[in-house]
């Protein structure tokens, strides 16, 4: 009971509103403290209404040509270049 309350305490301290989406790792089995859920491609929680955007303008261009699935690129990277189009939140 101790680490799930602890888990939820950590959780509430990382979601930011001013900040957007701060992933934090969802629990065994796909959980994540209500209201976040669980992204299940990457296993990281999010809070419902967390805006989700790429933030590079290629996007449209790098993801029909094999960025998202592409292994040279590191899944952080994905998710900081064109996190909305490779479906990452």
């Amino acid at each position: 009971m101790f680490k799930i309350a602890l888990f939820v305490g950590i959780v509430a301290a990382m979601f930011n509103s001013n900040l957007g989406q701060v992933a934090v790792a969802c629990l065994p089995g796909g959980v994540c403290p209500s209201p976040a859920t669980c992204n299940q491609a990457t296993q990281e929680c999010f809070m419902p209404g967390s805006t989700c955007t790429d933030a590079n303008a290629s996007c449209a261009t790098w993801v029909p040509n094999g960025f998202c699935s592409s292994t040279y690129y590191t899944a952080a990277q994905k998710k900081q270049y064109c996190a909305k189009s490779c479906k990452l939140c």
